[in-house]
């Protein structure tokens, strides 16, 4: 898996095990979109040359974006294979919950409840 670092040419590809993250940045909405789009089929050439699958059903697409930008402005769709990328709001990688607006209420929330559950199973 990490010869797909060679085939991803903008931003930055981030992989542990078998969970990865690919991250671009542009100034505006198309820019982006090109740099993902030619980074997809890419990394879709690569699977298919290594005789991979993509679960695309775990494949999602997040937009960090300045307050600046209105929420007018329709973020592009990704697909993969004709398969399109669900856009969320929110994303667990590596056990972080990272939010579109980066704000970190649903790290902290899950740490909280976490914490709370442990600290209640202990009682007797």
């Amino acid at each position: 898996m990490n010869e797909m670092s060679l085939y991803v040419k903008h931003g930055i590809l981030l992989q542990f095990a078998d969970d990865t993250a690919v991250i671009c940045s542009g100034i505006n909405y198309s820019d982006v979109q090109r740099q993902m789009c030619e980074n997809l089929q890419l990394i879709s050439c690569f699977i298919s040359e290594c005789k991979m699958k993509l679960n695309v059903k775990k494949c999602n697409v997040m937009w960090f974006k300045p307050k600046s930008v209105s929420d007018d402005e329709s973020p592009p769709v990704f697909s993969i294979d004709d398969d399109v990328l669900k856009e969320v709001s929110n994303q667990k990688y590596l056990g972080i919950v990272f939010d579109s607006k980066l704000n970190w209420r649903d790290q902290i929330s899950q740490i909280m409840h976490s914490q709370c559950g442990d600290h209640h199973s202990h009682r007797t």
